[in-house]
């Protein structure tokens, strides 16, 4: 556990805190998530002998991403990234799951379209069984994982449980990381290693939640995530490893109603990296007060465009379902 270390996304040594959170004392009521995550970093804060267990969350004073320290290693935020049973969400039937994932698939397979053809090779670091990337397979491109589960959806190929796994000369046309970069210890490293496997013309998208909205203190972003990103703070981690984002907005998730960070970015060289300014931190103390001007918009773009997926996926499920097949796998 480390106890003051330079900022993830922009190396800055400069942070504002925000407030002090006491794990032992996690309300009974909170999500079965956050109660797990507390129990998980005591026991670390024990193992690295620290004797206090408190947690202090903090913003950078450059681009405004915000973590709490004392930080975990990678090692450590493995452990605390471990799948988080939640009896606080419904059981879902295997019918209306899969539902879901269809409609996920092929919102992600929209996202990318433009910039596939005809068997392109895309990967997933992080994607689970593949089942999101389904639509794009269907689509007539090879799908690849990385991820920890140890089996793969048929159609897609499962490569290794991370990116140790890649030959040195694998390479992607698409790289996905969704609701991954939250998770690592070292992000830009990630980033570096995923951009190493980049075709020199491909893509890379990746998504994060965006925990930052109304956590104004005393409310605080879960523990769930060890990195909290808001556009300026991903953008300036993309651009600080060699990634130009194309795109970087707050947006909705494909499926849930809750809001994320979204961005699709290519290879950039050095001189198209941009030095983060005191900005990021203003938006991110917007953000905590609950102010909607950040957010102005994103309600009629990204409906319009969730409304379109969804009448398209169902439209194919219908079309599909009376041919006896599932919308999931063809």
């Amino acid at each position: 556990m480390h106890r003051d270390p330079a900022c993830a996304a922009c190396g800055n040594e400069t942070w504002e805190v925000l407030c002090k959170r006491a794990l032992s004392s996690i309300d009974m009521h909170a999500a079965i998530t956050d109660r797990t995550a507390a129990a998980r970093l005591i026991a670390l804060l024990d193992a690295a002998g620290q004797t206090s267990h408190d947690v202090e969350f903090r913003v950078c004073k450059r681009c405004g991403f915000v973590c709490f320290m004392p930080r975990p290693d990678e090692t450590e935020a493995t452990q605390l990234a471990e799948p988080l049973q939640s009896s606080d969400e419904p059981n879902l039937q295997p019918s209306v799951s899969g539902a879901i994932d269809g409609l996920h698939a092929l919102c992600l397979a929209d996202e990318l379209e433009d910039h596939l053809v005809h068997r392109s090779r895309v990967l997933s670091i992080g994607g689970g069984d593949g089942r999101h990337l389904t639509s794009i397979a269907n689509r007539g491109n090879v799908v690849f994982i990385v991820d920890s589960t140890p089996s793969a959806l048929p159609g897609v190929v499962r490569l290794g449980a991370g990116l140790d796994a890649l030959d040195s000369t694998a390479r992607f046309d698409a790289i996905c990381l969704d609701s991954t970069l939250e998770h690592s210890a070292e992000p830009a490293k990630l980033l570096s290693r995923a951009r190493a496997h980049l075709n020199d013309d491909g893509v890379l998208l990746v998504e994060v939640p965006m925990d930052l909205f109304g956590r104004q203190p005393p409310r605080t972003p879960p523990l769930t995530s060890i990195n909290c990103f808001q556009t300026t703070s991903l953008s300036t981690l993309l651009e600080r490893v060699g990634l130009r984002p194309l795109n970087c907005v707050f947006a909705w998730h494909y499926t849930q109603p809750r809001l994320v960070v979204r961005a699709l970015c290519e290879k950039s060289t050095p001189s198209e990296r941009r030095t983060p300014d005191a900005a990021g931190a203003r938006l991110t103390r917007a953000l905590l007060r609950r102010d909607p001007r950040p957010l102005r918009g994103l309600m009629r773009g990204d409906a319009k465009r969730t409304g379109a997926a969804l009448l398209g996926y169902s439209l194919r499920a219908i079309r599909r379902l009376r041919l006896g097949s599932s919308p999931t796998t063809r």
